[in-house]
């Protein structure tokens, strides 16, 4: 599940994007798998103690240019694509990032909550 996680990750433009394009491929895919029983959804765990401090340092540089393109991209006017509404609560814009992605963050409880609600 975690490349369907990615894609509609990168096609958001806000959580409820994110979700609605999330629901959208699961749909597609169990039109197209069709189980008769029961479908185990899996999403990564932790990683090693091996990849931790590779894996941070790559997750702190790319936070760090999310926020300069963030800095860079303010007023333009531009989504980023069809999958959610430019702008979040109190007209502030959401900030989506694969790194919301990482098991222990707030938005993994998110999703686990809306996997076991689809």
């Amino acid at each position: 599940i975690n490349t369907l996680l990615h894609d509609c990750m990168r096609h958001a433009t806000s959580k409820d994007g994110f979700f609605s394009h999330l629901f959208s491929k699961l749909d597609s895919l169990f039109r197209t798998v069709a189980p008769t029983k029961t479908a185990f959804l899996a999403v990564d765990g932790p990683a090693s103690c091996a990849k931790c401090l590779t894996q941070r340092q790559r997750r702190r540089a790319h936070a760090n240019k999310d926020a300069k393109n963030a800095k860079g991209s303010k007023g333009n006017g531009k989504g980023k694509g069809k999958w959610g509404k430019q702008g979040g609560k109190n007209g502030q814009t959401e900030q989506l990032s694969n790194n919301m992605l990482t098991p222990g963050v707030p938005f993994m409880t998110e999703l686990t909550k809306a996997l076991e609600y689809y």
